[in-house]
């Protein structure tokens, strides 16, 4: 009997690490909201959802980011976007990305295979060479989000834009305090550098990007500023919801 409830306590505690929500200090389904101000004006929201996925019997993440103009700004200028992209659990490297632009009269929707084996990404578009190890957007950020920053040492990433591979850097310029709405924080404020990147869709932003990321792991990005060719946008964090 007492071999019995051993086995049992075993088999549960086992069962809870197995299924835990926390993945890399991450506690999931994770789903960040963010309101994008762009000059003086209110120009859209935005929202990026973290949730465990299986793919092809890989353990895996699955992560969309949606990006939509304001009704005001979509008299103009209508923007409806949606990346996805599922990833390793464990190494973060892309196996199945799609991109869904809808950003005035542009269109574009394409999806992106990972063969690992022939290190090939297929899509509509044709076929592209990869690296092992490479990133994708939306994975690069949550890369920054579980690993080991530190102050004035640059992180060095190849990502994959959806046409080449790419070097991308950042580094973290300094530590400060950041009024948010859930109160002061602590942040690192972080510069990527992306050689060459295909700015497009959800990351057409032309020459500058700065990042302020909650300090400690789990690192929720709680402002983002992006200089344009006319402009500037702030992405400012106003939910957090893991239901």
């Amino acid at each position: 009997m007492k071999r019995l409830i051993s086995i049992f306590i075993i088999v549960i505690i086992t069962s809870l690490f197995l299924f835990s929500d926390d993945w890399n200090g991450i506690e999931l389904p994770e789903e960040t909201h963010y309101r994008i101000g762009y000059l003086f004006f209110i120009a859209g929201h935005g929202s990026i959802k973290i949730e465990r996925a299986d793919f092809e019997g890989r353990e895996a993440v699955k992560i969309t980011g949606k990006v939509w103009s304001s009704k005001f700004f979509s008299l103009f200028y209508k923007i409806d976007d949606t990346v996805v992209s599922i990833l390793d659990a464990r190494t973060l490297k892309p196996l199945w990305h799609s991109v869904d632009y809808h950003e005035g009269s542009y269109r574009r929707k394409t999806e992106y295979h990972f063969d690992y084996d022939k290190l090939e990404c297929t899509s509509q578009e044709g076929v592209v060479k990869i690296k092992e190890g490479i990133l994708e957007p939306l994975g690069s950020l949550y890369y920054l989000r579980i690993n080991e920053l530190k102050k004035g040492i640059p992180v060095i990433n190849e990502v994959f834009d959806g046409h080449r591979v790419k070097e991308v850097a950042v580094v973290v310029t300094e530590e400060k305090r950041l009024k948010t709405r859930f109160g002061w924080k602590d942040v690192l404020v972080i510069n990527p550098t992306m050689k060459d990147f295909r700015k497009e869709g959800i990351t057409k932003v032309q020459e500058k990007i700065t990042l302020y990321l909650q300090k400690e792991i789990p690192r929720v990005p709680y402002l983002i500023k992006g200089k344009l060719v006319f402009g500037s946008l702030r992405v400012k964090l106003i939910k957090i919801d893991h239901s």
